[in-house]
């Protein structure tokens, strides 16, 4: 059973400790993208484009998720909500979202100029596997610091479980509760009254091991969108199983639309986009090992 760690976030002036996780994922994510990027030789201004248009993308989409099918009825009181996405994000969304704009970069051609920004379709459509695997490749590294950034504000909170549970938390009922163990904003609390899951902190760690398994992966050379496949099959399945912990009753309980919740449809969806684009690589290698060897290109006479 684990403590239950908490930041005061009156010690840290303006800033908040989601805040401050979100900040450190970002600047990382953009930094190992760009890495991973130039590691494998792709058009650096192409791969900036396709960034920022996920990042955007990834934004309004999780906003707009959220807002639909986790908050309804604050959709239909407040629709202008809608506009604006610092009024809740989903991460699901978040990835529907990037995946979208995805699609309408690989066709669309978007340059700004001042404030106008002009669209014109490509000539030819940019393949999106290869751009994909850079994310995927170092994507779970930004997520789980994002993810801890939840597990410090405990806005997750899982179902009641049994005391003695290792991925279960002590859980206080107020700030009075528990035995805290004070370090400048620190608070460790041992001996909280409930036991129950944190599911920021078990995505944070299954995040953290999924970073690992896809860091081994980085001096293998792989078709275009096994990686995808791979952090598909992945995160897809420890996040439906994840969603099983969620609250089922209450104010705090997530909507269900026939027994799942969106994150566990969306897992389904997830894996089994991996489980496509394996066999899309599996087919293609076989088609290749079928033909032969191709006969080296003759040298041009003269």
């Amino acid at each position: 059973m684990l403590p239950f760690v908490f930041i005061d976030a009156s010690k840290l002036g303006p800033f908040s400790p989601f805040g401050l996780c979100m900040m450190v994922a970002f600047f990382a994510g953009n930094a190992l993208t760009a890495w991973r990027a130039k590691k494998v030789g792709l058009d650096e201004k192409l791969f900036s484009e396709f960034l920022i248009a996920c990042l955007a993308g990834g934004f309004y989409g999780g906003h707009w998720i959220d807002m639909i099918f986790y908050h309804p009825d604050e959709l239909l009181a407040h629709p202008w909500k809608l506009l604006f996405f610092w009024y809740g994000l989903s991460s699901t969304g978040a990835f529907v979202g990037a995946l979208g704009a995805a699609a309408l970069w690989k066709y669309y051609d978007f340059t700004r100029t001042g404030l106008r920004v002009r669209v014109t379709r490509r000539e030819s459509p940019i393949p999106l596997l290869p751009y994909a695997d850079v994310n995927m490749a170092v994507g779970a590294i930004p997520f789980s610091i994002g993810r801890l950034g939840c597990a410090l504000v405990h806005d997750h909170p899982g179902k009641f479980t049994w005391p003695g549970h290792p991925l279960a938390l002590q859980w206080p009922l107020d700030e009075n509760d528990g035995v805290h163990h004070v370090f400048g904003p620190l608070h460790v609390v041992t001996g909280g009254s409930t036991t129950r899951f944190d599911l920021g902190l078990i995505e944070c760690l299954a995040l953290a091991v999924i970073a690992v398994v896809m860091a081994s992966l980085w001096k293998k050379r792989f078709r275009p969108g096994v990686l995808t496949a791979i952090a598909c099959g992945l995160y897809g399945t420890a996040r439906f199983f994840f969603d099983t912990l969620r609250i089922q009753e209450g104010p705090d309980a997530e909507l269900r639309y026939l027994g799942l919740t969106f994150a566990q449809y969306w897992s389904v969806a997830v894996v089994a986009l991996g489980v496509y684009l394996a066999l899309r690589a599996r087919r293609l290698a076989a088609a290749e090992a079928s033909e032969g060897p191709r006969p080296p290109r003759a040298e041009p006479e003269g």
